[in-house]
C-alpha cells in the first residue's frame, strides 16, 4: 500500500509523509509531493491537520495545506511552529 520514498526526508518530513500515506493511500511520496495531487480535499486535510497536531504537539490552521501544499512546505511549518 505504501511506498514512501526516503531520500533526503528529514525527521518531520518521514512522520509526515507516514500520516499522509495513511491518510491518502498512496503508493509513493516524495518531498515535492503536492497533497491535492496525491488526492486530498479539504475534509481529508482537516484530519491530516488534526493528526500532525497530536504527532508534533502543536496547533495549525485549518488552511495550512492550501498555503503548504507540498510535503517540503509543511514540515517546514511544522519545524517552525515548533522552536
Amino acid at each position: 500500500m505504501e511506498t514512501l520514498l526516503q531520500q533526503d526526508l528529514t525527521a518531520t518530513e518521514s512522520a509526515v509523509a507516514g500520516i499522509w500515506a495513511g491518510e491518502l493511500a498512496v503508493a509513493q511520496i516524495s518531498p515535492e509531493s503536492n497533497f491535492f495531487e496525491l488526492g486530498g480535499d479539504s475534509l481529508i486535510a482537516l484530519n491530516v491537520l488534526f493528526l500532525i497536531g497530536e504527532r508534533f504537539g502543536i496547533e495549525m490552521p485549518a488552511g495550512a495545506l492550501m498555503e503548504a501544499p507540498t510535503l517540503r512546505e509543511i514540515s517546514q511549518r511544522i519545524d517552525v511552529a515548533r522552536s
